[in-house]
């Protein structure tokens, strides 16, 4: 077979679309736990940002010992306050793509720019001496040019902000990407979710806060109104009756209960 034929040209071709595919295939397969592992760390790295306890200096060996000892994952039907068991290997955002283990978000009130939600999401509960601390529930929803992924960590009382904390994005750096400043995280400490009748009212604003209702108040980022309105409609939405609030409220209290 002449090696410059069309024969000889297509059978070269071929072989090296083979060895290629074979390569790409071998190396998925074995990179895929190294894969696994970095998305765990990347994620109580997160969860521990958003609790607070992520302190400057902590490697990756420190973390995961941290995480290991304070933190347990919860897996809970949204929409209800029930605890449920799942696979070691679910994940929320595969069951968020799957019709079988997903629901269409369509309810009154916020919503999150997202078309549908897993049934089954992890809340994250940090205690220390056998005591809950804080609460860490990942929340996430459209922006202007993204969806962003985050935690946003409650006191034991179920109410009172932690922290925030947002690890994906595409927010256009110096505006909507603001979300990952130190200012903006720290404008969420101490504020709170609920209003009197335990409704989520978090509302981001322009222009500094002001009263009345300055506790559920956040400084919005400037120059990028639609993705303030974004994380204000997530927050709300994740924290609501379509959410996580119903186990929040079963281990905490209403607060209309308290007022």
């Amino acid at each position: 077979m002449a090696r410059d034929s069309m024969l000889g040209t297509f059978v070269v071709a071929t072989v090296l679309c083979l060895v290629c595919s074979l390569v790409v295939s071998s190396a998925a397969v074995l990179l895929k736990p190294y894969q696994e592992a970095n998305k765990a760390f990347d994620r109580q790295k997160n969860v521990l940002m958003a609790a607070g306890l992520l302190e400057d200096g902590m490697d990756r060996k420190a973390i995961e010992k941290t995480f290991a000892e304070v933190v347990t994952q919860v897996a809970v039907k949204l929409g209800t306050p029930e605890v449920v068991e799942v696979p070691k290997e679910y994940d929320p955002m595969e069951a968020r793509n799957n019709p079988k283990e997903n629901k269409t978000i369509d309810v009154d009130g916020p919503k999150p720019g997202l078309p549908t939600r897993e049934n089954v999401g992890f809340i994250y509960e940090i205690a220390k001496a056998g005591k809950v601390q804080s609460y860490v529930i990942p929340i996430s929803g459209k922006g202007l040019w993204s969806t962003l992924y985050g935690y946003l960590a409650l006191a034991n009382d179920g109410d009172t902000v932690v922290g925030i904390s947002y690890y994906e994005h595409g927010e256009t750096p110096g505006l909507g990407g603001e979300v990952e400043s130190q200012k903006f995280k720290n404008d969420w400490k101490g504020k709170e979710i609920y209003d009197d009748e335990g409704v989520p009212a978090v509302k981001l604003v322009k222009g500094g806060v002001s009263e009345p209702g300055a506790e559920h108040k956040v400084d919005g980022l400037s120059g990028a109104t639609i993705t303030s309105n974004g994380v204000q409609n997530m927050v709300n939405y994740w924290l609501g009756p379509d959410g996580f609030g119903p186990f929040i409220k079963a281990q905490t209290g209403d607060k209309s209960d308290k007022s």
